[in-house]
């Protein structure tokens, strides 16, 4: 299948990904979503996109796979390994039960963490446009991106960072392989009901390119220093410095040394 992306943006096939997993992937990415779940709940897509997997988990394509009862760190690694996933995602909410106990009574999530996307087909892009007419299907169409719609977005995306910490001491943006990712971590942002929720995504959309559905209904976001299969891309947080200079984001700075562009 034919994806419209910059010169050098590829899909990883699935060796590299699982040699990725095996030795670029960094456990601290993990680590570091204990300021909120003391064991994270994570989802995985064995190649639904690319259509690239294992021979033998063709049985599993375009089913999502949760990992929720892995017994340590390096456990999780081994399974991740063995799926060499197309996408890995966290959960993002946090519930008063643990809902990876079968026997856990489950209860309403108590609560969310609030994040943006901002992704590069929102850019009115002429370029991109051109690309879509001679895209075969919608998933072509919907993720297709050139520099220029993506350098517009990135600048964007600091635009809104800059915003967003003006309301939030706990701010993280990352470079999700193709569009770009803002994590609130207060405990402020874990806490909105669903008005407060909705209505803040209404009021920033006004002037942000944002994905409105993404911050009010989206309940798993792809997980940092993970591999995006799709365009080959590691997912890495960047700072606004870095969104000066989106092009080096883009080639460099997200370039996993397995995967070759």
């Amino acid at each position: 299948m034919r994806w419209f992306f910059p010169e050098g943006i590829n899909p990883a096939t699935v060796d590299e990904r699982e040699e990725f997993y095996r030795e670029d992937f960094e456990l601290a990415s993990v680590k570091d979503l204990r300021f909120q779940w003391d064991k994270p709940s994570f989802y995985l897509d064995i190649g639904t996109d690319t259509t690239l997997y294992k021979p033998r988990l063709k049985e599993r394509k375009g089913e999502i796979v949760k990992l929720r009862n892995y017994e340590s760190l390096d456990d999780l690694k081994d399974r991740l390994v063995e799926y060499a996933p197309e996408d890995l995602w966290f959960d993002t909410r946090i519930y008063e039960s643990d809902p990876r106990q079968s026997n856990a009574i489950w209860k309403k999530p108590e609560g969310r963490m609030l994040a943006f996307r901002l992704d590069p087909s929102r850019i009115n892009c002429r370029k991109c446009e051109i690309s879509k007419e001679h895209a075969n299907t919608q998933k072509q169409k919907s993720t297709a991106f050139c520099e220029e719609c993506f350098e517009d977005i990135a600048h964007r995306t600091a635009q809104l960072k800059v915003l967003l910490e003006k309301h939030f001491d706990d701010v993280k943006t990352y470079f999700a392989g193709r569009d770009f990712h803002i994590h609130v971590r207060d405990e402020e942002g874990f806490t909105l009901s669903e008005m407060e929720r909705t209505e803040l995504a209404r009021k920033i959309a006004k002037k942000f390119p944002i994905d409105q559905e993404f911050t009010t209904e989206e309940t798993r976001i792809r997980m940092p220093g993970s591999l995006n299969g799709l365009t080959g891309r590691k997912v890495i947080e960047v700072e606004t410095e870095d969104l000066e200079e989106p092009l080096s984001v883009l080639y460099e700075k997200s370039e996993p040394e397995v995967v070759e562009g």
